[in-house]
């Protein structure tokens, strides 16, 4: 179903799941706030391809720093709720 990221099948990802990406800009900017750097990077493999950017940060303080520089923000944050501080 995903020729470029069969990967998202695994996670039950489906077409119709994603099917509103399409009319976006063809960049989706994702923001993963989390403070282990694995799920970070996973995110990363996950959403690989010409289609994702994904920034990670390691605390909510480094996430509003990186919104606040960002003046294009991004379409998509994912955040840990159980973070230290």
């Amino acid at each position: 179903m995903f020729p470029n990221a069969p990967h998202l099948e695994r996670f039950g990802i489906t077409g119709t799941d994603v099917a509103v990406f399409s009319t976006m800009d063809p960049t989706l900017r994702i923001l993963a706030v989390d403070n282990e750097p694995s799920v970070t990077l996973s995110l990363s493999y996950i959403f690989t391809g010409p289609r994702y950017q994904v920034t990670g940060v390691a605390s909510g303080n480094d996430a509003l720093a990186r919104l606040d520089a960002t003046s294009d923000g991004y379409d998509v944050i994912i955040i840990d709720q159980k973070m230290p501080n």
